[in-house]
């Protein structure tokens, strides 16, 4: 999500294809493959692939692609230390927000949600890619890098989307050719859009290294500009009409309130409330609830302060006679409506509180003119209310060097070796052989 815009749709656009060799099908999985001149001048053998390529010239009668990324005149890319992401007093910060602002950045691109997010689940050590024109930050994306050489976003099954926050392609395309260019094993982003696939292939391309994309999930959502009206007639009538007798009952049984929550003045209650009925039934007992685990319990606790700050929180709490049934975590941006976890009282599963709880959200969403995220992945209960679903992908590069080849076999090792192939044990005995005789080595 380069610019900060809702991933609604955004197609891939397609590569180039240079002739493809002997492909492998695997699921919701391509590994794209240079030219084997390319692959030839950089010493690297030839592996089984799936096509599309990567842009690339295979006739020799056709001029040579240039093999690194031409930076644009103005830009200036750099990747420094980060290990005071933390601290409150580091100037970047304040830009990163400005730039945040300018382009109204997901809050998932935001320097408060890394700040939270490194407290609770980093591991490594902080790196901050930046591009600047004129002096002006116009891009920014922080990453991990780990003693194995791996460098890796800073995203989880938390997170929504992980990419570039900038001003603009070019600016972007900047940000991550700069990344390309630092000395690395293995590139690993996951929860990226299909823009920012698209680019992390075509540039992976140009700087020479093995490519693999792998779907991570398929995330339903409600596009922006649809109105309350085309959204109803969508759905089965035989479940809105459920969901407003269970309404009704919920009525007849009580005094019924609703409010959405978002400033300080009562958000530690709301966080309270919410975090009890979330993690009441299944949740609670699979061990999946926020309060099952400390650091994140921290993490969405300090989520919602400083999402409070921005003013982009919002914890809708449906209450029964002053008890709360059901409710939500959410984040906004001025273009989407992000449901982070929402959960319900199992005594009260019989008027569907939860349901109720996002059917008024997603109506004061489309209302205001914004999508409806429903995040995770494309369960069944959330495909009866929900027509599209973005695509979230994870890309991993390996650069034509000793160690990026050695960290390619060891992942195509370890993924045979799951499949239950015997090619795995040889390739990750090869691999580790790889790695100790580059560690032997003196330079």
């Amino acid at each position: 999500m380069s610019s900060g815009a809702s991933t609604a749709d955004a197609p891939r656009r397609q590569a180039a294809r240079s002739p493809a060799p002997e492909t492998c099908k695997t699921s919701d999985q391509t590994t794209y493959q240079l030219s084997d001149a390319d692959l030839r001048s950089a010493a690297i053998p030839t592996q089984m692939t799936n096509s599309p390529a990567p842009p690339a010239t295979a006739d020799p009668q056709q001029p040579r692609r240039p093999l690194h990324h031409s930076p644009q005149p103005g830009l200036e890319a750099d990747v420094q230390p980060a290990a005071r992401l933390l601290a409150t007093d580091m100037s970047v910060l304040d830009e990163w927000k400005r730039l945040a602002d300018e382009v109204d950045g997901s809050p998932f691109h935001r320097p408060d949600w890394f700040r939270t997010w490194w407290r609770a689940f980093g591991t490594g050590t902080p790196e901050l890619v930046t591009a600047r024109r004129g002096g002006r930050l116009v891009a920014v994306m922080p990453v991990a890098r780990h003693h194995t050489g791996r460098v890796a976003s800073l995203s989880n099954w938390h997170s929504f989307v992980f990419g570039p926050l900038a001003t603009d392609a070019e600016a972007a395309d900047e940000l991550v050719a700069a990344l390309l260019r630092r000395p690395h094993a293995q590139l690993e982003l996951s929860h990226l859009d299909p823009d920012d696939v698209e680019r992390m292939v075509r540039l992976g391309g140009q700087h020479r290294h093995r490519i693999r994309t792998t779907r991570v999930q398929r995330s339903p959502y409600v596009p922006q500009g649809t109105t309350v009206e085309e959204y109803l007639d969508r759905r089965e009538p035989r479940r809105v009409r459920q969901l407003e007798r269970n309404r009704a009952k919920l009525h007849a049984a009580g005094t019924v309130s609703f409010a959405v929550h978002g400033k300080h003045d009562d958000l530690e209650w709301a966080l309270a409330e919410l975090f009890r009925v979330e993690g009441m039934g299944w949740k609670g007992e699979s061990g999946t609830a926020i309060v099952s685990h400390p650091d994140t319990e921290r993490f969405y606790r300090d989520t919602a302060r400083w999402a409070a700050d921005a003013g982009l929180l919002r914890i809708p709490l449906l209450q029964l006679d002053g008890r709360v049934i059901a409710g939500e975590i959410c984040v906004e941006n001025g273009q989407s409506h992000f449901s982070l976890k929402a959960g319900h009282d199992p005594n009260y599963r019989q008027f569907t509180p939860g349901l109720i709880v996002q059917l008024d959200m997603i109506r004061a969403t489309l209302d205001a003119g914004k999508s409806y995220e429903f995040l995770g992945a494309g369960e069944s209960y959330k495909k009866r209310w929900a027509d599209h679903a973005h695509d979230i992908n994870r890309v991993q590069l390996f650069p034509p060097t000793l160690p990026g080849h050695a960290s390619y076999l060891a992942n195509l090792g370890g993924r045979a070796a799951r499949k239950g192939l015997h090619v795995g044990r040889d390739t990750v005995t090869a691999a580790v052989g790889k790695a100790r005789a580059l560690r032997r080595s003196p330079t």
